[in-house]
C-alpha cells in the first residue's frame, strides 16, 4: 500500500506540473494572439489609409490632360 501511494503521489506531482506548463503555454498563446489581433488592426488601418490615397492619386490622373506634351500653352510675359 505504501509503495502504491508513492506512486501515485509521483503521478500526482508529475500531473500538477505538466499542468502548470500547459498554463503558462495557453497564457503565452493568448498573449501572443492580442499582440497578432493588434498587429493585423494597425496593417487593416494602414491599407485603409494607402487605398484612399490612391485613390484620390487615380481620380487626380484621371483630371489630368491626356496628351500634355502637345499642348499649347502660351507663353508666360517677360519679367522685364
Amino acid at each position: 500500500l505504501e509503495e502504491y501511494n508513492l506512486r501515485l503521489e509521483s503521478e500526482l506531482r508529475s500531473r500538477r506540473y505538466a499542468a502548470k506548463m500547459l498554463l503558462g503555454y495557453i497564457q503565452a498563446q493568448d498573449r501572443q494572439i492580442e499582440y497578432e489581433e493588434k498587429l493585423l488592426e494597425d496593417y487593416k488601418n494602414k491599407l485603409s489609409k494607402l487605398n484612399t490615397i490612391r485613390d484620390e492619386i487615380d481620380k487626380h490622373k484621371k483630371n489630368l490632360p491626356q496628351d500634355v506634351n502637345n499642348m499649347q500653352v502660351p507663353p508666360l510675359p517677360s519679367a522685364g
